[in-house]
């Protein structure tokens, strides 16, 4: 195998370990998140990446990529892999769709390296091996032109094609914002924001080509990649079909009043059995550290204006999940569609729905019969997924406690328990759909 083949590097230009670089060895090397990689990948923080994602292995002609199989996909320049494929210099990799980017260059040969025919019989030709050098220079003179036109129009046609589906992403998702106007909280304007970043970098793009800054130029492409994914991102979440997903589920959803005498605090619950029985957090129930009792709890299911007594069915000493039952409620209640348990069903990137009672709820409306319960339905966007915790970008607030968290078919992908917010952007924390039903099923 040739030196040139070697000598060549891979740099992590964003994710968890962005930053990270790697001479790539005559083997070959393996990318993942499991501990036996090569190149490892954060297990927790770069969710888009597999155990076994991709392998860069040597060849005659160069250095290839391979995906191994992963669950979101190896693409190199934009495209996904099918087969093997043959690395150019700059090329930009990227590990599952909204993942990890990295950039392929191949290493210059050291200055000073002797060429293969300069040993001692390069000496005895005396005058010989200087012709022979410069015919070798003019030919690499000619090689690397040739090499750099190829470069050019290969990146002006990356440049075209992206320029063609930014301007595709941007029709549609200014088409999606205007109809999600005052429908769905947050989205829209997370969908304006994502517009204008993608626009801004990309008017910086262009100042840089035309100033022919090739290092600037590197650097706004990772941004704009960047941004075209989050903009990806939520037009994915905004073509859900939210009244589906609202007009399955709304009725099964309660708004929970629990009162503890000294304050009154309202939150969700969502109904999961016909016979009354409802979930939400424990730490509703039980205050953050399980240690206060309600004096009174009652429910008042979305859009009706009776409120019922509950009482405390079950609480789990492991998770923030409390079970409800409401005793005197005659026939059956509505439930919700069902809970998606399926591994590696939910992923990074997917949109989801929230239907719930943050801040109480949508402003009520009656008479003096009563004031009816309004849920009020948000978007999400899965940021990560682990085994205990399902992280979603979106919106909630106090009251959100216990809200059911839907896919695209409408089953509970996780209860809401908790959130932060960094840098303006609200991170919620959900309980997946799998330990809610196990500990459901442990409760009779």
């Amino acid at each position: 195998m040739n030196r040139a083949m070697v000598d060549a590097q891979l740099t992590v230009l964003t994710g968890f370990i962005a930053g990270k670089r790697v001479t790539l060895p005559p083997r070959g090397i393996s990318a993942g998140r499991n501990e036996d990689m090569d190149l490892r990948f954060d297990p927790s923080q770069d969710i888009h990446v597999s155990g076994r994602h991709a392998a860069f292995t040597p060849g005659e002609a160069g250095w290839f990529i391979q995906d191994l199989g992963s669950l979101n996909g190896t693409f190199v320049n934009g495209r996904r892999l099918l087969d093997p494929v043959l690395l150019r210099d700059q090329d930009q990799i990227q590990l599952g769709e909204g993942g990890p980017l990295l950039e392929f260059r191949l290493l210059p040969e050291p200055a000073g390296t002797l060429p293969p025919w300069a040993g001692e019989k390069g000496k005895a030709r005396g005058v010989r091996w200087p012709a022979a050098f410069l015919s070798v220079v003019l030919l690499a003179v000619i090689l690397v032109a040739n090499h750099s036109l190829r470069e050019g129009r290969r990146y002006r046609e990356q440049m075209e094609a992206m320029q063609e589906r930014i301007d595709s992403i941007l029709d549609a998702s200014a088409e999606t914002a205007g109809a999600l106007q005052g429908r769905i909280q947050g989205l829209h304007d997370a969908l304006l924001t994502s517009r204008q970043k993608l626009q801004a970098v990309r008017t910086d793009l262009e100042v840089a080509q035309e100033a022919g800054d090739s290092e600037e130029v590197r650097v706004l492409r990772v941004r704009l990649q960047e941004a075209q994914t989050a903009l990806v991102r939520h037009q994915l979440a905004a073509n859900l079909n939210y009244d589906a997903i609202e007009a399955k589920n709304q009725r099964a959803v309660a708004k929970v009043f629990v009162d503890f005498g000294d304050e009154i605090i309202t939150a969700t619950a969502f109904s999961v059995r016909p016979d009354a029985t409802l979930m939400t957090n424990r730490h509703v129930v039980a205050g953050p550290f399980g240690n206060r009792r309600p004096q009174r709890i009652a429910i008042q299911f979305a859009d009706s204006r009776q409120v019922w007594p509950a009482r405390i069915l079950a609480t789990s000493t492991s998770l923030d999940l409390a079970l409800l039952k409401v005793d005197n409620i005659v026939g059956e209640v509505p439930t919700v569609s069902g809970f998606n348990e399926q591994p590696g069903s939910v992923q990074a990137g997917q949109g989801v729905g929230v239907i719930g009672f943050p801040l109480g709820g949508a402003e009520p409306t009656g008479d003096a019969g009563g004031s009816i319960a309004r849920t009020i339905l948000t978007a999400g966007i899965v940021q990560a997924v682990s085994p205990d915790v399902l992280e979603v970008n979106g919106y909630g607030v106090e009251g959100s406690s216990g809200s059911p968290i839907f896919d695209g078919e409408g089953k509970v992908v996780g209860v809401l328990f908790g959130g932060r917010v960094d840098r303006e952007e609200r991170t919620l924390f959900a309980i997946p759909a799998r330990l809610a039903v196990a500990f459901l099923r442990g409760v009779s």
